[in-house]
């Protein structure tokens, strides 16, 4: 892995620039929703403290934005796709639709066995959604509604090939992809089960609280290590296999594939890790083999998605995060397939006072839209402009 030069980036950063479009736009924001067919809709959700689950959308590349409260069952909204006018939302512990660009939504009728329980990862793909979290009993699984979210059918992820908890999903016909990991536990910190964390460093809430136990729901909340896997189903969710396990030193976040072969990961791990820092995995060959593109060694260094610009270029999005200040990065590298563990990479972002939690690509011409929390506890939307 190499890092490009401080007068490179600096020469990137003039022909290039992000902008805040919607400051403080609400509470915390997580999920980014975009129209490939239309650079100008970006959708993403979240919520207001005393208000509960929002979306907030633009339609005109954004120059101005709307909001939507979610129905009152979708207590935290937390993963949003779409697919022309139909936007899908789920977060804990229920899910909403939208038939109309996000104007109006209604409530997923709910069904335990056939609607994820827990979850905070929406996809879509060929005109269907998808959802990766927990099945009721605690069994991993995908659920997938091909009517725009009003119904789902469910597929259980065996514990052989996710024995954590599945967190995020990439789909690609019947070729899915679903990462799953963990964290250890801090005993003395949050001891109320019902504070669910995103991340080992953030709440789903969008408040930054290191080293904080996760309520799972079992015995006693605590897991004893980093764990990272990645499941993988040629079948559409009938069958699944384990692709990539690592114990003792990270966990897997997002996952975003260009096709059945081709997959880009992004992990981290705090000073509770031998090997702290976070790191890009990727593989060309369907899972068999998966190389470490990127990786730093800073326990401060967050990475939460990661994204396929083109079939050339891949964007690993988060942040540097501590008590005292966020600055967002936006980590790019044209040669990843080519150069492997030798890639090189330069930082897009450097946006101060954000952690960037998800980014969409906008039409064809390499702008993006995201979402961030201020270490103010708020949310805000960026969009980026290419050269």
């Amino acid at each position: 892995m190499k890092f490009t030069s401080l007068f490179a980036l600096f020469a990137s950063a003039q022909a290039q620039e992000w902008s805040n479009v919607y400051p403080n736009a609400a509470d915390f924001l997580f999920g980014v929703a975009t129209d490939a067919t239309n650079a100008n809709v970006m959708h993403s959700t979240g919520g207001v403290n005393g208000v509960g689950g929002v979306v907030v959308y633009t339609l005109d590349g954004g120059q101005t934005f709307n909001g939507t409260k979610l129905p009152s069952a979708l207590g935290l909204s937390m993963g949003i796709a779409s697919d022309g006018d139909d936007i899908f939302t789920v977060g804990f512990p229920s899910s909403a639709y939208s038939h109309d660009r996000g104007a109006t939504f209604s409530e997923t009728p709910p069904s335990p066995t056939t609607n994820p329980l827990l979850s905070q990862a929406a996809a879509s793909d060929s005109g269907a959604f998808y959802v990766t979290g927990m099945l009721l009993g605690g069994r991993n699984g995908v659920s997938r509604s091909t009517d725009g979210g009003e119904t789902f059918e469910s597929f259980v992820i065996d514990k052989d090939s996710i024995s954590t908890i599945a967190r995020y999903g990439s789909f690609v016909g019947d070729t899915w992809y679903v990462t799953g990991g963990t964290w250890p536990a801090d005993e003395d910190v949050n001891k109320d089960k019902s504070e669910r964390m995103l991340t080992k460093r953030f709440t789903a809430e969008g408040h930054y609280k290191p080293q904080m136990k996760r309520g799972d729901g079992d015995d006693d909340g605590a897991d004893s290590t980093f764990v990272a896997e990645i499941a993988k189903s040629t079948d559409g969710g009938k069958t699944w296999s384990n692709v990539f396990e690592d114990v003792g030193n990270f966990y897997f976040n997002g996952i975003d594939c260009l096709d059945s072969m081709t997959c880009v990961a992004v992990g981290e791990s705090d000073a509770d890790s031998p090997d702290p820092g976070s790191r890009v995995w990727s593989t060309t060959d369907g899972g068999q083999t998966w190389v470490e593109n990127f990786k730093t060694s800073d326990p401060q260094e967050s990475l939460f998605t990661a994204k396929f610009v083109s079939k050339d270029e891949i964007w690993a999005v988060g942040g540097n995060v501590s008590n005292r200040q966020f600055l967002g990065r936006v980590w790019s590298s044209t040669d990843w397939a080519e150069k492997g563990e030798d890639s090189s990479w330069a930082d897009v972002g450097g946006i101060d006072n954000a952690w960037l939690t998800d980014i969409g690509m906008a039409g064809e011409d390499g702008d993006a839209f995201a979402v961030a929390l201020t270490i103010q506890s708020t949310a805000s939307v960026f969009k980026y402009t290419a050269a």
